[in-house]
């Protein structure tokens, strides 16, 4: 993980331990170093654990990595 970003974690029940976990689950480099995404599959549901990045403020200098970021997002959900 990037160094000053927050990140995201799962914590469950040992009586829940999910089938499978993935953190870099996007396998693009700049969305998977920031850590914000955890994906946790339960068998009965699949949970998205995110943060979605800040577009910036004045300027909006990350907006586009933004509305990247959340377009796949979008493509990990449906397939």
């Amino acid at each position: 993980m990037k160094q000053g970003y927050s990140g995201v974690v799962t914590y469950v029940k040992q009586s829940a331990t999910p089938l499978a976990a993935r953190t870099r689950p996007f396998d693009h480099g700049p969305f998977d170093d920031e850590g914000r995404l955890v994906i946790t599959d339960h068998g009965d549901f699949v949970l998205f654990n995110v943060y979605v990045p800040n577009s910036g403020g004045d300027g909006k200098p990350r907006l586009e990595f933004k509305l990247d970021f959340l377009a796949a997002m979008v493509k990990l959900s449906t397939s």
